[in-house]
């Protein structure tokens, strides 16, 4: 109901009830070298994720085909992201130079590559970026990368995405978890991933979970 009030609608949803599994996952030497997902849990769960991005994607192009139009824009959040504003507004992002085959993400928490937390992008950008699964599974990349941040930086520029490194004020989120505080459910926010200054300018009464987890 919320979603058709906006005037938008689901096109896919996936609720698994078992943990989902990815066949053979080739070794690809040098790739993701900090969490190889042929060995490591982290690895395998990133894989997941990016199978389930390539998903939606799939089910995007048969809904464009079934409409006979094609989206402008799009967008991939983590499930742990707290919003404490409001996002840029698509229409004034696509009005800028390059807009489809650009991608906005944050240019603080790059790790090496690029902060993967939340990430817009034009049309044009979006086959390089939701199939990442895919091409990891048939052979990765040629240049080594340590982490995803590095490996998605590595793919957007060998498919000519243009990267656009934004503010906070672009993409006002924070990941952020629920904990058992003295009086019930509590939220706080990752320090390590907050970047937008004074908490008190958004409103933001949470404390950093680091802070939780020494008291």
């Amino acid at each position: 109901d919320l979603v058709q009030a906006t005037g938008a609608c689901l096109v896919c949803a996936e609720v698994p009830q078992r943990p989902q599994t990815v066949p053979h996952i080739p070794v690809n030497a040098g790739q993701l070298s900090q969490f190889p997902p042929h060995r490591t849990r982290t690895g395998k769960r990133l894989l997941n994720m990016w199978l389930r991005r390539e998903r939606m994607w799939n089910a995007t192009l048969q809904r464009e085909r079934a409409l006979g139009e094609r989206y402008e824009f799009l967008m991939w959040v983590r499930d742990d992201a707290l919003w404490v504003a409001d996002m840029a507004r698509p229409s004034v992002l696509l009005r800028t130079p390059r807009a489809a085959s650009t991608l906005w993400t944050r240019r603080c928490g790059a790790w090496g590559g690029l902060n993967d937390k939340v990430a817009m992008f034009g049309r044009a950008a979006a086959p390089t970026l939701l199939t990442l699964y895919s091409g990891f599974m048939h052979g990765g990349l040629p240049a080594r990368t340590k982490n995803s941040e590095a490996y998605i930086l590595e793919a957007a520029a060998r498919g000519r995405v243009v990267l656009e490194r934004t503010g906070f004020e672009v993409q006002p989120s924070v990941e952020a978890m629920v904990y058992d505080g003295r009086r019930g459910p509590a939220l706080c926010v990752m320090e390590k991933y907050w970047c937008g200054g004074d908490r008190g300018r958004y409103g933001l009464a949470a404390e950093f979970c680091e802070d939780v987890a020494r008291s």
